[in-house]
């Protein structure tokens, strides 16, 4: 197929898959919880995929690595990302889409500082992905790198703990992803989290109102799709 696409699945947790054009690249990042109904995995078979160029759990949380096995065991998986080997990554190109995996100076404690952070770039569009990172290293991130960003996967699925006045600040998103389950037990994504996003002109796209949320690119044209929940 001629499209790319950016794909946030419906589901407890976060997970991301991204799809290059005629089949030239397949990553996805983090699967949600355990999952008895494999969601995920009848979501990427439903895509014709059968094989992911990059599996990268963001860290090690049910939320986001629930169904690591499984997809293990269902796809060929040809590079395995955790926090384990991440700092072995760096600029990495797949098909048309170029990944760069950033490098902390310093080791987190708590398993959500833990996350991998990495910019993706599919069709010129620039996106960051935190996983569940807090403010505390969002704020060693912007003094790290100075970057501008197009699109937001919403830290921590819209956590008061994520997405600092000073982070937003210095990205510069214009869109944000939210993956936040519907009447999650955290109350995820928080109003006062919202409200930043909202002063911040940012464009808010969640889960638990759009349900899945497909961002297609092709011929130069962006259409999303929704799959109501």
């Amino acid at each position: 197929s001629p499209v790319k696409s950016v794909n946030m699945i419906d589901l407890y947790g976060d997970s991301i898959l991204i799809i290059d054009s005629f089949d030239r690249c397949n990553i996805l990042v983090d699967t949600g919880e355990i999952d008895a109904y494999d969601k995920v995995i009848q979501y990427i078979k439903s895509k014709n995929i059968k094989r992911i160029d990059y599996f990268i759990t963001t860290h090690e949380h049910d939320d986001h690595m629930g169904e690591r096995n499984d997809i293990n065991d269902s796809f060929k998986v040809i590079n395995n990302i955790t926090n384990a080997n991440s700092k072995y990554y760096s600029k990495e190109t797949c098909g048309s889409i170029d990944l760069e995996f950033y490098t902390f100076q310093k080791t987190y404690q708590e398993t959500n500082n833990q996350s991998i952070v990495f910019s993706l770039f599919i069709n010129d569009v620039h996106y960051l992905f935190t996983g569940d990172m807090e403010s505390k290293k969002e704020e060693d991130f912007i003094k790290l790198v100075d970057i501008d960003v197009d699109v937001l996967k919403s830290g921590h699925h819209g956590s008061i703990t994520s997405s600092s006045p000073k982070f937003l600040e210095a990205i510069k998103a214009e869109e944000v992803m939210i993956s936040c389950y519907r009447n999650n037990l955290h109350g995820h994504p928080h109003d006062e989290i919202i409200n930043r996003y909202e002063e911040a002109n940012m464009e808010i796209y969640r889960t638990d109102e759009l349900g899945t949320i497909e961002i297609n690119y092709i011929f130069g044209y962006v259409y999303k799709k929704y799959h109501k929940p």
